[in-house]
């Protein structure tokens, strides 16, 4: 039986090619679909990775302005005294070399301009202008209000700022003429710490950023795309995102070329594509794998900016928040397991002045010898973060007993203060150490990080104190030695308001017949707690706490107004620099002799050697019309400084004092025989008279009458008394005539 042949009508072949193309052009439509809305997606990733390296990168200006604006030195530079030299140094040089920016600006809590600098893309009426606008001020304001709102008192009754570093800081977008420019704001706080501080708003340091060609290729190199443009619309062909400022209106647009569109390639090879659909699945397959590739290298890229972010280039160690977190869980994870951990606070010394003499790439390249010797010594668990220019903390995990500690520790020590040879040169590179130990044992547990940085901080400034390129480990007695300064100067904050202060005197008597002709006023403190203090215990402390020039004042009046009540006798004071620094010492000299009606002739003003170290027009200025007024200036403990025979014909003194060091060993020294010979027979030559001091035994009293010294003063004669009975000191004068 023959086969029936299968016959196809017209209506079925038409409808199974109709199947056919509905087929394939659904299965074309779906690609298609799937292909726009994958671009689509690519185009959203593609600006959302541009927005995140965008905040990265702002987070890396705001990680560098914070290293130069937080800082104790900063924060006393310029909150405390205004230190103008330091100031351009500091964000002229130092900051200025360290990075690429387009302006620097200081502003006070007037928002007026105490320093700027800038490579001259910008124009002064933009950078005093535009720059100034309000989003720029609201951010400003709202820094300065977290520092204020930061502020607390201690239970020492000091300032200190309790909040976040990060909230001090803070970038807007802004439009500088003609282009875009990024406004990154961080105030002036001290970090870490335990300075004296003040409530007053602080100074903030303003830097500029233009996004031009240089940063955007900075930020490029983060991202998997040709060229990055900034642009006042997106053009065509292009995606881009907005860039807006803080009130969240469009500045501007970060515009790119997408990768290419595989929907164009597709439509373009369309009869190709329908008449294979195995090639239109390899072209979806090659997109597929492309996009693929380019989300992984994106993804890449973020984790080098991130890391970047958290890590410094150079040495490859932590930044300063990273260094936190990881110190932070490190002490928690030790803390409970109850295992001792060594902070170790390390300080470069003298780099500074090492990248004046020889520049930034040799500075450079000592701390990465530096960084590369640290390393020899960590374990997996230790963590280090480059805190400052040369300052780095070390978090070290637990070594095992005490010695074995302070053996790691001095050999670091000792491997960091070796020399570097170094393009031929031979750089002594030191390093200074001070380090605080967290041992449960000994009952001086302490995971805490900040106070295990206090203690360190402590350790170094001993150590630097001692000497440096040296170690130190914390003692209690450091803090003994702190809280006993903060209580000497928490007391000279009221001693002046509450008369505490007085003036003792001792005479200076004419060498010829014991007759008192002057009387030097010292200060003394009587404390109401501990009774009379003498200066050395106070006067370096108030010098520097910056209120030796208020004290002065004060000791310079009441000695005239005390000795105004005693004809014939003359005054002798002593002056610190930051008086004769003042431009108006020489008319409040003149105001108070004539308010007491004093003759210039009977005040002496006493300078000591190490202020003659300031050769400056304006001292000399000083001292010459001082003599010609008649009130004289005298040097006092001559021989022990740095004095020229230069400066004292120079400075036209009219006494030089010779210092009791030398009177103490007259008859037992012949040497010092000599040099008091020398010195008074130079002071006749000058046309100066000669005060000596620490006179006690009367073979001394004859010894310099003999030498035909001027005056004399010591104990001999009187020891420092409060302003004295006269007729009392005239008997004793008597007496020891």
């Amino acid at each position: 039986m023959a086969a029936r042949k299968k016959i196809h009508s017209p209506i079925t072949s038409a409808a199974l090619v109709a199947a056919m193309v509905v087929l394939v052009a659904g299965s074309f439509i779906l690609v298609m679909s799937a292909i726009f809305e994958f671009e689509r997606g690519a185009e959203q990733r593609d600006a959302r990775s541009v927005d995140r390296v965008f905040d990265t990168y702002q987070g890396i200006i705001l990680s560098e302005i914070e290293r130069y604006s937080a800082s104790n030195t900063a924060y006393q530079k310029i909150e405390a005294a205004f230190d103008e030299d330091w100031v351009a140094q500091r964000f002229g040089d130092d900051m200025a070399g360290d990075y690429t920016h387009d302006a620097i600006l200081l502003l006070d809590k007037a928002n007026r301009t105490s320093f700027i600098t800038s490579n001259g893309k910008l124009s002064a009426e933009v950078l005093l202008g535009e720059l100034m606008n309000d989003d720029v001020i609201q951010l400003i304001e709202k820094v300065r209000s977290r520092f204020l709102a930061g502020l607390l008192a201690t239970d020492e009754g000091n300032l200190a700022f309790t909040g976040q570093l990060s909230d001090l800081s803070g970038v807007v977008m802004a439009q500088l003429g003609d282009t875009v420019g990024m406004v990154a704001v961080n105030a002036i706080v001290p970090d870490p710490g335990g300075i004296p501080m003040e409530n007053k708003p602080p100074h903030v340091l303003v830097v500029v950023h233009i996004l031009d060609e240089l940063h955007l290729a900075m930020m490029g190199r983060s991202l998997a795309m040709d060229e990055l443009k900034v642009v006042p619309a997106i053009p065509d062909g292009y995606v881009g995102t907005p860039i807006k400022d803080g009130r969240e209106e469009t500045l501007a647009y970060f515009a790119w070329e997408p990768i290419d569109r595989a929907s164009k390639a597709i439509l373009a090879n369309l009869p190709l594509l329908l008449a294979s659909l195995s090639l239109i699945a390899g072209a979806i397959l090659y997109v597929l794998y492309q996009n693929l590739r380019a989300a992984q290298d994106l993804k890449l890229r973020e984790q080098q900016a991130v890391y970047a972010a958290n890590h410094d280039m150079l040495t490859g160690f932590c930044r300063r928040a990273q260094f936190a977190s990881l110190a932070d869980k490190q002490l928690a994870e030790s803390g409970r397991v109850q295992t001792p951990v060594t902070l170790a606070y390390i300080d470069l010394d003298l780099l500074k002045e090492m990248n004046d003499q020889y520049g930034h790439v040799v500075g450079d390249k000592v701390l990465e010898c530096m960084a590369r010797r640290l390393k020899t010594f960590l374990r997996p668990n230790d963590v280090v973060g480059r805190i400052g220019g040369d300052e780095f903390l070390v978090l070290l995990e637990h070594r095992g007993d005490d010695q074995t500690t302070q053996a790691e520790i001095a050999q670091i020590s000792a491997e960091l203060n070796k020399p570097i040879e170094l393009e031929g040169m031979r750089l002594e590179v030191g390093c200074s150490l001070g380090v605080s130990v967290s041992d449960p044992v000994n009952g001086t547990s302490c995971y805490d990080l900040a106070t295990l940085t206090r203690r360190a901080d402590l350790a170094l400034q001993r150590c630097k104190s001692e000497g440096r390129r040296q170690y130190r480990f914390y003692d209690p007695v450091m803090d003994q030695v702190l809280e006993e300064r903060r209580y000497i100067r928490d007391g000279l904050k009221r001693a002046l308001s509450n008369n505490e202060f007085e003036l003792f005197y001792q005479p200076i008597v004419a060498a010829s017949d014991c007759r008192m002709v002057f009387m030097e006023a010292l200060i003394r403190w009587r404390h109401p707690e501990r009774g009379l203090i003498p200066p050395g215990m106070f006067l370096s402390v108030a010098e520097q706490e910056g209120m030796m020039n208020e004290i002065g004042d004060w000791v310079l009046e009441r000695a005239i107004s005390e000795m105004s009540r005693r004809p014939g006798t003359g005054v002798s004071v002593n002056v610190c620099a930051c008086q004769l620094g003042d431009e108006n010492f020489s008319h409040r000299v003149e105001e108070l002799l004539t308010k007491y009606n004093f003759a210039h002739e009977r005040l002496i003003l006493e300078i000591t050697e190490s202020m003659m170290m300031d050769r400056s027009d304006q001292i000399r200025d000083l001292f010459v019309g001082l003599a010609e007024s008649g009130v004289a200036v005298a040097i006092d403990d001559f021989g022990t400084g740095f004095s020229s025979l230069s400066s004292l014909h120079e400075y036209q003194f009219q006494k030089l004092k010779i210092d009791r060091s030398f009177v103490a060993r007259i008859g037992v020294d012949r040497e010092a025989d000599s040099i008091i010979r020398t010195m008074i027979g130079l002071a006749k030559v000058l046309g100066m008279r000669v005060v000596a001091e620490g006179v006690e035994t009367d073979e001394q009293r004859k010894f310099l009458v003999r030498a035909q010294c001027d005056y004399l003063q010591g104990y001999y004669f009187g020891k420092p008394e409060p302003f004295p009975d006269e007729g009392r000191q005239k008997q004793v004068l008597a007496t020891s005539a």
